[in-house]
């Protein structure tokens, strides 16, 4: 059977999303931008900025849902040095002369050399920001200079594992280097070869994985338990990811087994959602949905986003499939049980009309509508939406 898609870097980040969140939401750097320009670039990270004012509604929705969601938090706070400036009071008057917007919220990504790696206008969700955040870390490719000095033979260990981090932030296989790398035997502290280790674990299926296990003590003193689970929780995605790739079942089970064996308290969302994505990606749609049905009902049955998400995802691949809109439609009900909101209504009404039910679409924009005026919110697009409705 032919494959719907291979799992991609995005993909293999939301499956990250089933471990539990480490953080509340994105933590802004207090202090001026050219301060955390130098964290930045000594850190090998980029500078996130949501360059805002304070008359902004929509920079004030970002604020208050975007960027407090647990999800966001752990990936921006982990990968990015945060920053929100005001531009019309404050340090934006200078920052805006060297960057200046003309719309509220401009989001950047700027490297510690203050140049502009990537820009997007306009609020953002919480899927939205987390794809700019991995388009701009891609375009953020830093691993030719690293490459350069490590053919030219540098072994040093900070050069080999910024080499190695750089590699892994773009995408790019980073296994041959991390082996050759052990293979040599460097004269290092166990501190630092756990650390080295926990930056190569990549994939499950691979010897460095197996030798970042036996490092976990060492790791202890250098990483949370949460931390330390995540990452096993990432190199069994790419198991996943690789399973898809060869259609291979055994790859899967690998993975599956991995996870059980060393992150036993997120195995069971694993254990559904690598199904499902493994299904879903090498074309068995009908195994693919029975799966979905099980992690809808039983794992992310308290979890509104997911659900909202899980129903969007449905309609948007598997409109013409009834069992797909059955258990979209159940996904989007139920997450109005968990908590009921503008947003998941209007995508509500979005994926009703997609499939032709406009009069059911009609009754979820007017209730968003009924939402949004308790909350004390702008209606002008949902009077927009529902305008729209009663003309098809």
């Amino acid at each position: 059977m032919q494959k719907i898609s291979k799992l991609s870097f995005l993909l293999l980040f939301s499956c990250l999303l089933s471990v539990s969140g480490i953080s509340q939401g994105i933590e802004f750097f207090d202090g001026n931008y050219k301060d955390a320009f130098k964290i930045a670039e000594e850190q090998g990270k980029l500078v996130f900025v949501d360059a805002y004012a304070k008359w902004c509604g929509p920079c004030k929705r970002m604020a208050a849902t975007t960027f407090k969601e647990a999800s966001v938090g752990d990936f921006f706070n982990t990968q990015f040095i945060n920053l929100k400036i005001d531009m019309e009071e404050g340090q934006g008057l200078e920052f805006r002369k060297k960057y200046p917007v003309s719309a509220y919220p401009t989001l950047l990504f700027i490297n510690g050399k203050g140049d502009i790696v990537h820009k997007a206008t306009g609020a953002q969700d919480k899927d939205g920001i987390i794809k700019l955040a991995n388009l701009a870390m891609r375009k953020d490719d830093r691993s030719e200079d690293y490459a350069k000095l490590y053919d030219e033979g540098n072994r040093d260990y900070d050069l080999v594992l910024n080499y190695v981090k750089s590699l892994n932030k773009v995408g790019k296989p980073s296994l041959a280097i991390s082996n050759d790398y052990i293979r040599s035997k460097p004269a290092i502290s166990k501190s630092q070869m756990a650390a080295f280790l926990f930056e190569a674990a990549t994939d499950a299926d691979s010897r460095v994985f197996d030798l970042m296990l036996d490092h976990r003590d060492e790791l202890k003193n250098i990483k949370t338990e949460e931390e330390v689970v995540a990452q096993i929780e990432k190199a069994c995605c790419k198991t996943v990811e690789k399973a898809i790739d060869y259609e291979s079942i055994d790859l899967l089970k690998r993975a599956k087994e991995k996870m059980k064996k060393n992150a036993k308290s997120e195995y069971k969302a694993f254990d559904v959602k690598s199904d499902m994505d493994y299904y879903e990606g090498v074309g068995s749609v009908d195994k693919y949905l029975d799966k979905a049905d099980d992690y809808t009902n039983k794992i992310i049955k308290n979890d509104a986003d997911k659900l909202v998400a899980q129903g969007n995802h449905l309609v948007k691949n598997y409109k013409s499939n009834m069992k797909a809109v059955l258990l979209a439609e159940e996904s989007f009900e139920r997450s109005f049980k968990v908590k009921d909101s503008v947003d998941s209504r209007i995508d509500y009404a979005t994926a009703l009309h997609k499939l032709k039910k406009t009069d059911k679409a009609l009754v979820q924009a007017k209730q968003a509508k009924v939402l949004a005026e308790e909350n004390g919110e702008s209606a002008v697009k949902i009077d927009r939406l529902i305008m729209f409705l009663e003309s098809q």
